[in-house]
Parts: C-alpha cells; sequence; structure tokens
C-alpha cells in the first residue's frame, strides 16, 4: 500500500526510478540566509523544497531572492504580469499565480511551462491547502541523452509574409502572437493550419522539430519537454495514467472511463508519437505539498505534473510563479 507522501516503489511498472536523493530541503527561516546553497542545489539540478513559510508574501520573497540569484528578476516580473494580460491565470501575490482550473479528475500530465520561445528558466510551486484525497506533485527529471528527442516535435506558430518585415512589424508579431519572424518555416516541418492575418500576412501552425537551447540555472544547453511538446502527443497522458495507476495514486471516477475524463489537454493533442517514460525520463519525485511549503526547481531539466483526486474529498490551493 501507499500514503499520499510515500508511493509504493514496487507498484511502479513503469521504469522510471522514484529518486529521493534529489531533494535538497531547508526551512524558510534557513532560506533567507542560504541563497547561494540554493543556488548551488539548483545548478545540481536538484529539486529544493522549503518548509514553514507562514504565508504567500514569504514566497514572492524567497521566489525574488532566488530569481535575482540568477539574474532572472526581469523574467519573473515579464510572467507575473503574463498572467493577468492573458487571462488564464490570476495573480495571488506580487509573482505567484494560481493554476489552472480544471475538471473533475483531471490530471496534468508531466510538461515543462511554456515554450522554447519563451524560455521559462525557473518554476516554483506554493502550498496554503491540500487536504483531497490526491493532488501529489509529481516531478519528473528528463535524460538529455534520451534517443525520444529526435521524435518529439513541437507546436510553434510562425510567418508567412510577403514583404520584408519593419522592426516595429517583427515587434508586434511578437507582442500579438508570440511570433519570431527569423525563424521562417522549413521543409522539417509539419503545416497543421494556416490563418491568414492580413492579405501580408499568414500565420502558419506547424510540428518542428525539438532544439536545445540554454539554461542559466545547468550553464549549458538542454533539450527540455515544454508544454508545446506534450499537449500535441496524443500517447502522454495514456503514458502518465499508467504512471500513476502503477503507483497506486490515480482516483477513478468508474472502471472503464475513457482517457478523455482524465487529459487535461486532449482537444490539443496532434501526433501519436508513442513516447516511452523510461526512455524520455531518468527519474521522478512523487510529493504532496503541504501547507506552508515551496518547491523551486529547474523548468527547463524537470517536468511538472499533478495527479488527479476525488471531487469533494477537499481542497488544493496552490500557486505558481516562473522564471
Amino acid at each position: 500500500m501507499s500514503d499520499d507522501n510515500h508511493p509504493d516503489p514496487t507498484r511502479n511498472t513503469y521504469l522510471v526510478p522514484l529518486l529521493p536523493g534529489r531533494w535538497f530541503e531547508l526551512t524558510w527561516g534557513e532560506a533567507l540566509t542560504s541563497t547561494a546553497r540554493i543556488g548551488e542545489a539548483l545548478q545540481q539540478d536538484k529539486v529544493v523544497k522549503v518548509v514553514g513559510l507562514q504565508s504567500g508574501r514569504h514566497a514572492d520573497q524567497l521566489m525574488h531572492q532566488i530569481a535575482q540569484h540568477f539574474s532572472l528578476e526581469d523574467s519573473l516580473e515579464l510572467q507575473a504580469g503574463y498572467a493577468t494580460s492573458k487571462g488564464h491565470r490570476r495573480n495571488v501575490g506580487e509573482y505567484f499565480m494560481t493554476v489552472y482550473d480544471r475538471d473533475d479528475y483531471r490530471v496534468i500530465s508531466p510538461h515543462s511551462e511554456g515554450s522554447s520561445y519563451a524560455g521559462m528558466q525557473m518554476a516554483a510551486f506554493y502550498c496554503e491547502r491540500n487536504d483531497t484525497d490526491g493532488g501529489e506533485t509529481v516531478l519528473l527529471q528528463v535524460d538529455q541523452d534520451s534517443p525520444q528527442w529526435a521524435s518529439l516535435r513541437e507546436r510553434k506558430t510562425k510567418a508567412l509574409c510577403t514583404r520584408a518585415l519593419t522592426p516595429a512589424d517583427a515587434a508586434k508579431l511578437k507582442r500579438m502572437f508570440q511570433v519570431d519572424s527569423a525563424y521562417p518555416v522549413t521543409a522539417q516541418d509539419d503545416i497543421v493550419s494556416e490563418h491568414k492575418v492580413t492579405p501580408e500576412l499568414t500565420l502558419v501552425h506547424v510540428l518542428t522539430p525539438l532544439c536545445p537551447i540554454y539554461s542559466r540555472l545547468a550553464e549549458k544547453e538542454v533539450f527540455t519537454y515544454w508544454d508545446t511538446v506534450e499537449s500535441v502527443d496524443a500517447h502522454s497522458p495514456q503514458a502518465f495514467a499508467e504512471t500513476l495507476a502503477n503507483l497506486g495514486l490515480l482516483k477513478l471516477p468508474e472502471p472503464g472511463t475513457s482517457l478523455a475524463a482524465f487529459d487535461d489537454a486532449y482537444k490539443r493533442r496532434l501526433t501519436t508519437v508513442a513516447v516511452r517514460y523510461q526512455d524520455l525520463f531518468q527519474g521522478m519525485l512523487v510529493h504532496k505539498l503541504q501547507p506552508g511549503e515551496m518547491i523551486l526547481f529547474n523548468n527547463m531539466t524537470w517536468a511538472h505534473a499533478v495527479n488527479n483526486w476525488t471531487p469533494g474529498s477537499g481542497e488544493r490551493t496552490v500557486s505558481a510563479a516562473f522564471a
């Protein structure tokens, strides 16, 4: 049997080992004077867990402190502002924001926040309440040497223009559509759809091969399992549901329930890569966040996910920050 914080490793038949040695834990009081130690732990690709925070204000303070250590304070402020501008999240502090709302029994499959375009470096979660019968956070450390990277694809939006773009045009593309005009459509791209914005501009949605990008925390280029990679793969929710079930964590509304009942991104899935978790991930951490706990990790080398819970079993109030 397993409890909320300690899944039974003997049931983990999906071949992704548990990595308890990847935690770096300290108290809120210790964290205030341990910026260098926390930075070193993150550079070693550990997950930092801070216990004993008294409020979201403490979480904001610590997040800014660590972001500043890695010269990411501008990115931290940008992501906090982005949450409200798009309306998909709500700010609950200076930097932290709500996590996505989701329907009953839905899980959040493993992904790194954002896309290669945004390039978010660091992620953090802060817990105020978590008394459901599930809601465990699952962190999976990607294997940089995995053969899976060659077959995975990222969904991107690119621009086709009938004239040369002025600097003002290029800036507008970035601001309105998150399109970088420096990356044209290539022969390696699979075109999914096209949308003509003006007679001179067409936006093209493509699936394109992954490229490594620089991680400030790891101090090297890394491959990342972005949301824009995971969310297009129709096989990923099956792999994650099996992983949760094998750990004895997945909550079932009734036997034989369709995967669509669990998958928060099923409408966006376009291709079946048959991703093999045992090849893509070298290990994982499973933890049910407790009130006053905050975790920080490299967003580019760890994918985060959340188990589901039985409706009415309690409440889960967790906020997120990114830099």
